[in-house]
């Protein structure tokens, strides 16, 4: 073994995992009676290759299905493989789900102790970690009432506190931290980046927190159905699964808006929208960042041309569903807020772009959608501006995330008067 392999605390050869899938539980009998296949296979996880070196953490990304659970399953010896191999050099603690062999019957002091003789300690090393695990969880309020009636966030810390406290040379955690508080959350991420860069511990961490991953891993790998889509830097594999998550929800958006119009009108309106998407720092992407150039475009397509229009932009959070600000070209503060103009935007006849630029972009950190409305000189003028007016008003036009570049930052500021610059071509 050379020296290379001997760093090496966990390799995946051409991992697989099969599952049968039966449409009714009669199937199996009838297959075992008359030894005729009668159920489908799917794959869970095919063909997965990768390796973990000592004190290096790996993060797993991946939606629902995507096999990142069977993952560790099989890597905690727990599952079977179908195919493939993997080799683990050294000893395996494990997360898998919340409360795991814990007895609500019992005491959270009783449950750490079994956790910890089951985990291979001798009754006096388990006795002198009880304190440790303890004083970790922060439970010692609780800590002789029976596990029951602890809440998720209670299970969390003590499933956590437990599993920490044997230093095992690999650590498998999935979504073990979910149900946590955010201080909790947090303290468990600096406890494990300091066991791993420390103590040389290595560990594989699943997780829908891109932030907690981005925070932690030195590594992310990406699956999508059971595959390995990516394998790399953690930040470049996470802005490579935020991207096809929100151009897969663009897609679903825009055909089912042009299903909608389709049924509404039945034709085609004298205005219409093309596509619409964000670009950042002139690139295009769904993920903007705060404090830079963003910029959100709109290509049309119109039968015939309006001069000096009104275009506007509403723009909502996604997790709230709350107004956030209107970007248009009525009320336009360049530079220094305190000096707002007018740009003159006019709709050309065939087809067109029209862009919103915010440069810096000053909301905070999130994921936002926004609607589209173009009203014609004399709606402005008559000061109505009723959406059923409009030459288009239409919701739903698209959406986009905010990230901040220091992922640290959680502060979450909405300002609804951006520098803006709007332009029609």
């Amino acid at each position: 073994m050379n020296a290379q392999s001997n760093d090496l605390i966990l390799e995946v050869r051409h991992l697989s995992k099969k599952y049968p899938l039966y449409r009714k539980p009669a199937d199996m009998a009838w297959e075992l009676l008359t030894r005729r296949r009668r159920h489908e296979e799917f794959w869970a996880l095919r063909d997965l290759c990768f390796d973990l070196r000592r004190g290096e953490i790996l993060g797993v990304i991946g939606s629902n299905g995507a096999g990142k659970s069977t993952l560790l399953r099989i890597i905690a010896g727990v599952l079977d493989k179908t195919e493939g191999q993997v080799i683990v050099r050294g000893k395996v603690s494990a997360i898998l789900s919340l409360g795991t062999s814990f007895s609500g019957e019992y005491s959270g002091r009783e449950n750490i102790r079994l956790a910890l003789l089951y985990a291979g300690l001798t009754a006096e090393e388990t006795e002198e970690k009880i304190g440790e695990v303890i004083a970790f969880s922060e439970l010692e309020n609780v800590i002789d009432n029976p596990v029951k009636t602890y809440s998720s966030g209670m299970q969390a810390r003590i499933t956590f506190s437990a599993a920490i406290a044997v230093r095992n040379e690999l650590l498998l955690i999935d979504e073990a931290l979910a149900a946590g508080d955010a201080y909790f959350v947090a303290k468990c991420l600096r406890h494990l980046d300091t066991v791993c860069r420390q103590e040389h511990t290595s560990a594989v961490l699943v997780s829908h927190s891109m932030g907690n991953l981005v925070r932690l891993c030195d590594r992310a790998i990406y699956l999508r159905k059971g595959t390995l889509v990516m394998d790399g830097l953690v930040r470049e594999v996470v802005n490579a699964y935020e991207q096809t998550v929100i151009s897969l929800d663009e897609e679903i958006l825009h055909a089912q808006q042009y299903a909608e119009r389709e049924r509404r009108e039945g034709r085609r309106s004298v205005f219409s929208i093309l596509r619409a998407f964000t670009k950042a720092n002139g690139v295009v992407s769904p993920i903007l960042y705060v404090g830079e150039e963003a910029e959100i475009v709109i290509e049309y397509h119109s039968e015939k041309a309006f001069e000096d229009v009104w275009v506007g932009i509403e723009v909502y959070s996604h997790l709230e569903g709350a107004f956030v600000s209107t970007l248009t070209n009525k009320d336009c503060r360049v530079g220094d807020f305190r000096k707002p103009c007018e740009m003159k935007v006019a709709i050309h006849q065939g087809d067109g772009t029209i862009k919103f630029k915010c440069n810096p972009l000053l909301y905070g950190p999130g994921s936002y959608f926004f609607h589209f409305s173009v009203f014609s000189q004399a709606s402005v003028a008559s000061g109505l501006m009723e959406y059923s007016d409009a030459i288009l008003h239409q919701r739903y036009v698209g959406q986009f995330r905010i990230k901040h570049r220091d992922h640290l930052y959680f502060e979450k500021t909405r300002i609804v008067e951006p520098p803006l610059e709007v332009e029609g071509t």
